[in-house]
């Protein structure tokens, strides 16, 4: 398989645009339809830009990406002339190099959705990317004890409505409601009894996983009003849940508001606006 057939396959997996793999990526989108096209003048760090996006990267060895050698040595031998130009243009003219977003962008966009649209359908590949970072977060004492049951649609996701609550601060509106339900879960699960280092390492867990959703442009939320002892007998699991991660496109519309340390911190809804109050700079630091 040749880089350009890998990043098509990969990118109708995941069941994106052209336009849309570069702007979640950060490149442009002649790049992206350059990669498509089989150009061998591609820059190897913009490659791995873009294959980043589901988990893979590009190197010496081609590991995971087939026989790609010849390629990346034909990138490689054009990587410090293709910088050059992007930086200096031909004429010697300098040009602005489009930047990927930032790790504060995606914090400020990954906020909690409780309602999703399910016309569109989730796929496996793009749940199995988000579980994917796992592998490089922090763990307490490198334990990695946390297990993860991924469910679509088709997995037969349906058996967990009913076992979970959204909205434990807004329970007049009964979310998610009917017909806005998520549609496809991260249950996560622990190989351990309960310690402190297990609630750490869930914690930045769902956090890492939920950031990777929304650089792939979804939205999910963190579930932990759920029952347990049901949802393990439903989808048969070797291991205690401990959260689950609902995962789809968000149909709310989301706000920050700034608010002070002794001010109502509970999130509310106005106007069709959902408002999520955190508190300021000034009295984080003490």
């Amino acid at each position: 398989m040749t880089l350009s057939e890998y990043l098509k396959a990969r990118r109708r997996q995941y069941g994106l645009t052209q336009a849309e793999l570069a702007s979640r990526s950060g490149v442009g989108l002649r790049f992206v339809r350059d990669a498509e096209q089989g150009k061998k003048t591609l820059r190897m760090d913009k490659v791995n830009q873009v294959l980043a996006l589901f988990g893979d990267e590009l190197g010496p060895a081609a590991v995971g990406l087939g026989d790609l050698n010849n390629q990346i040595k034909y990138m490689a031998d054009n990587y410090l002339e293709n910088r050059y130009e992007e930086v200096f243009g031909r004429t010697g003219g300098k040009t602005a190099a489009k930047r990927a977003v930032g790790v504060e962008t995606l914090m400020k966009r990954n906020r909690s959705y409780r309602e999703y649209d399910t016309s569109y359908v989730v796929k496996r590949a793009q749940l199995e990317a988000m579980v994917r970072v796992n592998r490089y977060l922090a763990s307490g004492r490198n334990a990695q004890s946390l297990r993860f049951r991924l469910l679509t649609k088709e997995d037969g996701s349906d058996k967990l409505q009913g076992l979970y609550h959204l909205g434990r601060a807004l329970p007049e509106l009964h979310l998610p409601r009917k017909g806005a339900e998520p549609e496809a879960f991260i249950v996560i699960c622990s190989t351990v009894p309960s310690w402190k280092n297990l609630y750490i390492d869930l914690g930045i867990s769902c956090q890492g996983m939920l950031m990777k959703a929304t650089e792939m442009g979804l939205q999910g939320v963190i579930i932990c009003n759920f029952k347990p002892e049901e949802v393990k007998a439903a989808l048969d699991l070797p291991y205690e849940p401990v959260c689950i991660v609902a995962v789809g496109k968000g149909l709310e519309k989301i706000q920050i508001t700034e608010i002070s340390a002794s001010e109502d911190y509970n999130y509310y809804r106005k106007d069709g606006i959902h408002y999520v109050p955190k508190i300021r700079l000034d009295d984080l630091i003490i």
